[in-house]
């Protein structure tokens, strides 16, 4: 049914996506208890979710669309600090460069275009 998507393929190892996921999960348990406790859903799905009305369904737009702007914007904090934690462990130049002077220590000095040393 879901092709070659197993449970490996879920990045239980990565804890900025695991603790978004837990969020936004949380989040969306969170309001939908709230609407069945105070007893919304009846007037939600009359009046709202099924509602051919015009101005209904454009301020539903509107409110998709507010909630997709801060679905992006909560991607690109994760994608940032994806970034931000892998910058933090990369080799800095000057550590490559110590290593390949001890890995070659005949080497000759660059040459120009001409072949001619300097």
């Amino acid at each position: 049914m879901f092709g070659k998507l197993t449970w490996s393929a879920i990045p239980f190892h990565e804890p900025i996506v695991m603790v978004t996921s837990a969020v936004v999960a949380l989040t969306i348990t969170a309001v939908l208890a709230w609407v069945i406790v105070k007893g919304h859903l009846p007037y939600l799905w009359k009046e709202w979710l099924s509602s051919v009305d015009h101005k209904r369904i454009g301020v539903m737009y509107i409110v998709l669309a507010l909630v997709m702007l801060l679905r992006g914007f909560a991607d690109a904090v994760l994608m940032r600090s994806q970034q931000a934690v892998a910058m933090g462990s990369a080799e800095t130049p000057s550590s490559r460069t110590s290593g390949r002077a001890a890995a070659e220590p005949n080497s000759s000095p660059p040459t120009s275009a001409g072949g001619r040393r300097r």
